[in-house]
């Protein structure tokens, strides 16, 4: 059983420290396995299959989430089934739903930040006195497109001319050192965009 001894320590909590540490790295290595095969359109036979399902017919829908409503959903019916049987249930019943729904928390978060990693792009804003260089750099060398802005100098007000464009992540750190080399002075920011949709990215919902 679990409880307090007689000394008042924890009964069992190495245990369920074990337990506890095992659902961390579950969750973590099947949500990597669930998270790369749907990245490829593929599936482990599992419960992903019918996410995939559910994902044809309800394309807004989120991998992670309906992941984690059809585990805890069986975690539950299991659970109750396990209850019925014994009649009767101890705190380390609880302690292993409980285990079990972190196991599945940890295996959404993982597929989600996968999926947060493949889509995420990175949105570059350049203020300088180079921007037509820095704008024939972005559609001849990376092949993006780009947007020009006026913008005044709020100490100064000068007119400058600002160059945002987006990026792939992976073209993001090469484009930046480009861009300084062409304008060591100019003023750049980079932002993680977590979703672009648009030509040269994602596209909306398909039904594909």
């Amino acid at each position: 059983m679990y409880g307090l001894d007689e000394t008042g320590v924890f009964v069992h909590a190495q245990d369920t420290s074990l337990l506890i540490l095992g659902a961390l790295i579950g969750g973590i290595g099947t949500g990597l396995a669930v998270g790369l095969a749907f990245m490829v359109g593929g599936s482990t036979a599992g419960v992903d299959t019918i996410v995939l399902i559910i994902k044809k017919y309800v394309p807004k829908s989120k991998e992670s989430i309906l992941c984690f409503i059809l585990d805890a959903c069986i975690i539950v019916a299991g659970s109750i089934v396990s209850i019925c049987l014994q009649d009767t249930y101890s705190s380390y019943t609880i302690i292993i739903i409980f285990i079990n729904i972190m196991t599945a928390v940890f295996t959404a978060a993982t597929i989600e930040a996968i999926y947060m990693m493949r889509n995420a792009s990175v949105t570059l804003s350049i203020i300088s006195t180079e921007w037509e260089k820095i704008k024939e750099y972005i559609i001849k060398d990376l092949d993006r497109g780009c947007t020009i802005y006026d913008v005044y100098g709020g100490y100064t007000n000068e007119l400058r001319k600002e160059v945002k464009t987006t990026v792939s992540k992976k073209q993001s750190e090469k484009a930046k050192e480009e861009i300084l080399k062409i304008d060591p002075n100019c003023f750049l920011t980079l932002n993680i965009s977590k979703g672009v949709f648009g030509e040269g990215f994602q596209r909306r919902f398909t039904n594909d």
